[in-house]
């Protein structure tokens, strides 16, 4: 099933101002991949802007939804001003995937700006993204974007959500709004991975605001901004706040900033507080930051590491920043300076 699709090679293609809706009342059963506008592979430009895409209800067992999906146009590509909404699975059980937009192109620049994506949900398991791209070449801007209310109601393996996911280099992610990407219900499942930013590739992520990240499965793991990258990350003047996992018994259930990896990464002018509370009988582990790769260069300049949150009672720690071994003026240089730390009042903790 799919509404809009090209295959023209033209030297430029314009899928604008349309509105796709689902049929009120009627339920999608397809296990399949389901897009909805597909840009195909156009031999110069491709635009995909100012279209709504709302109100499909899927009862597939699982399957994959992307509402925009472009293959290789060889030019500019655009996706700007798009509104995608209200899209679910609802069949109990469902490993069912939701994707607003998708990329898997090779265009010489990508913009992907200005668009509203909301109100994905799953009931048990599956995975919500924002917005993936997996391009394997040219420059990728993601700015100025919305993405919010994913939710997923309980039980499973618990959800697995993503507000902006890449895997290329080349990257500028900035001006961007992710929150409200939770995982409620008295049972929020037994896993599950919920990030705000994640990417493999090397990236510059700047001036997001990341908030009201939550799950209340017993394994889970929240990261505000995943750094897995190699190559050169700048990461600044961002905002990561209130993110929760209050059933989970992992040692490192929340990260405000995760780095995993790099050459080089630049972390200036970022703001992270969390405050997550837990029921855990045993461990519960918490960073602002969390460093869990010795290799890269990690410096560190004017940033605010808040962290009160509660700590396991057995196990786990509450840290404002949290390596995997001792730093050394190798991977943390003598100028990391003017950072603020802040992990609570120690005899209270």
């Amino acid at each position: 099933m799919t509404a809009i699709t090209n295959s023209s090679t033209a030297a430029a293609v314009n899928i604008n101002l349309n509105n796709i809706q689902g049929v009120p009342a009627a339920n999608y059963p397809s296990t399949g991949t389901i897009p909805m506008i597909i840009g195909g592979s156009p031999g110069g430009t491709l635009s995909v802007s100012n279209n709504t895409i709302s109100n499909f209800t899927l009862t597939g067992a699982s399957g994959t939804f992307r509402a925009i999906t472009a293959s290789t146009p060889t030019g500019l590509y655009t996706v700007d001003g798009n509104i995608i909404e209200n899209i679910s699975y609802t069949t109990v059980g469902s490993t069912g995937s939701i994707t607003g937009i998708y990329n898997l192109v090779s265009a010489t620049l990508q913009n992907v700006n200005n668009n509203i994506i909301r109100n994905f949900s799953t009931p048990t398991t599956g995975t919500l993204n924002g917005i993936q791209n997996n391009t394997v070449a040219g420059t990728f801007q993601c700015q100025n974007n919305q993405i919010y209310n994913f939710t997923t109601s309980a039980g499973g393996a618990g959800v697995s959500a993503n507000g902006i996911t890449w895997s290329n280099a080349n990257v500028t992610i900035s001006g961007n709004l992710i929150y409200s990407i939770n995982s409620t219900g008295t049972t929020g499942g037994t896993g599950g991975t919920i990030n705000g930013i994640t990417h493999s590739g090397a990236a510059t992520v700047t001036r997001n605001a990341i908030y009201d990240l939550s799950s209340n499965s017993t394994n889970a793991v929240i990261n505000g901004i995943n750094v897995n990258a190699t190559g050169t990350n700048n990461v600044n003047n961002n905002l990561v706040g209130d993110l929760r996992a209050p059933n989970s018994t992992g040692n490192i259930a929340i990260s405000g900033i995760l780095v995993g990896s790099g050459t080089t990464n630049n972390i200036f002018h970022n703001t992270v507080n969390i405050a997550s509370t837990t029921t855990s009988a045993t461990s519960f582990g918490t960073s602002a930051i969390y460093f869990s790769s010795s290799s890269p260069v990690n410096n560190l300049r004017n940033n605010i590491f808040v962290n009160t949150s509660d700590p396991g009672p057995t196990g786990g720690f509450t840290a404002a920043i949290r390596y995997t071994i001792a730093p050394t003026t190798t991977n943390f240089p003598v100028a990391n300076n003017n950072n603020f730390y802040y992990a609570g009042t120690a005899a209270a903790r």
